[in-house]
């Protein structure tokens, strides 16, 4: 249950981490969505690659899933390639690595269209964020990689190409600290010159729909203190199922 609760909220939360990264990115799409499936989708859920974006994807949902869970930590990863470093991160909620940005590893250059099978499973099929428990990760991903194999007859990766990505190295949780500076925001504490234009407008919009999310009167709440607001909701309400 623990698991499935973590993807539904995950899902649930995935509209306002679109749009939110959407302004965080100035909207410069380039990376963030898979050009096949946005070409034929928009740019939505069944598009959403992240491409290099791990890190701005991370201090997003970070943010985010902190409304619901207590400790919600960053774990970064490095090694080193003929290219260079490459590094890779990813949030640990509540026993659960949670991956905004796992199927940028996952993109077979041998799919050219959205009617590819494997195209359709890995954009359609799975939620764009990986959300498993450590020990379930190889089962997951090799999943996904037995239906590569069933379209092209060889996998284009195996799971040990890739396992690596998810090495807990090193915490880096105090540096995703959005939560501050929307504090500091709402208290008068920062200087619009602190940070970029483009993060007080992604910290507009998130806090305007969390308000919303959390709104006493649309949660059917009435006569009850909000413990996130802190409103008496003594409304009207009319809910329907």
């Amino acid at each position: 249950m623990t698991t499935l609760r973590l993807q539904r909220q995950c899902s649930k939360l995935y509209n306002i981490f679109d749009k939110s990264l959407r302004i965080f990115q100035s909207n410069n799409l380039i990376g963030m969505y898979n050009k096949i499936q946005y070409d034929n989708e928009g740019g939505n859920e069944k598009s959403f690659l992240g491409r290099n974006l791990c890190g701005e994807s991370c201090f997003i949902l970070k943010y985010l899933l902190e409304n619901d869970y207590d400790n919600v930590d960053v774990f970064r990863n490095e090694r080193q390639t003929g290219f260079g470093i490459e590094d890779h991160v990813f949030l640990y909620v509540d026993n659960h690595i949670v991956d905004p940005t796992f199927r940028q590893f996952m993109v077979d250059p041998r799919s050219k269209t959205s009617n590819c099978l494997y195209q359709h499973t890995l954009f359609n099929k799975f939620h764009p964020f990986m959300v498993c428990l450590p020990n379930e990760i190889p089962q997951f991903l090799q999943n996904i990689l037995n239906v590569n194999k069933f379209c092209y007859g060889t996998a284009f990766k195996n799971y040990d190409d890739i396992k690596h990505y998810w090495i807990f190295q090193e915490n880096i949780t105090n540096a995703y600290n959005l939560s501050e500076i929307i504090d500091k925001k709402e208290k008068f504490e920062v200087r619009n010159t602190e940070y970029p234009d483009y993060y007080f407008k992604m910290i507009d919009y998130i806090t305007s729909q969390l308000d919303e999310s959390v709104n006493p009167y649309k949660l059917g709440r009435r006569n009850t203190l909000d413990s996130k607001t802190g409103i008496m909701a003594t409304g009207n309400f009319s809910h329907k199922n």
